[in-house]
């Protein structure tokens, strides 16, 4: 099956995607949030900085969102939002640098939302593990976790920088 597929995303995220060497006509860059309704997948990497682009994704139930996720919790946007998803196919992924580039996607999808069997495979990742849809996800909030017990290490003395 042939998706349409749009990528939105700018700075260190826009690297980490092109990172992935994925082939360039298996997606569109687009520099905004209003072309969303001409693309079957529609992924945005800058969605824990812009949550409120949610307000402009939610008049389209047609196409798939995967939208960066990990800042604030979907059920988090859309009440900040102060929108019921209702209708919307709207997916969390973990898309901060260094994570968007592995082969393995970790996502949230807190509503159900059928997901196309290929498309994780088309956006370059060879496996895809569900998680609950919180704060962090998991792969972050493990990584915070090892950083701060260095940092406690060194403070303490045990360790140096």
């Amino acid at each position: 099956m042939h998706m349409k597929i749009a990528v939105l995303g700018t700075g260190k995220k826009a690297e980490a995607w092109k990172a992935k060497n994925l082939n360039a006509n298996s997606y569109a860059w687009v520099q905004d949030t209003k072309s969303h309704a001409d693309f079957d997948v529609f992924i945005d990497l800058d969605f824990d900085e812009n949550y409120t682009n949610l307000l402009s994704y939610s008049t389209n139930t047609k196409t798939l969102f995967l939208v960066s996720a990990v800042n604030i919790s979907l059920e988090g946007a859309f009440a900040e939002n102060k929108i019921k998803p209702t209708g919307n196919k709207i997916i969390g992924i973990n898309a901060l640098p260094t994570m968007v580039e592995r082969t393995t996607l970790e996502y949230t999808n807190p509503y159900d939302i059928e997901i196309p069997t290929d498309l994780f495979q088309i956006l370059g990742y060879t496996t895809s593990t569900k998680v609950d849809s919180r704060v962090g996800m998991v792969t972050p909030r493990i990584i915070c976790m090892i950083i701060n017990e260095a940092f406690y290490t060194v403070q303490e003395g045990t360790a140096n920088a």
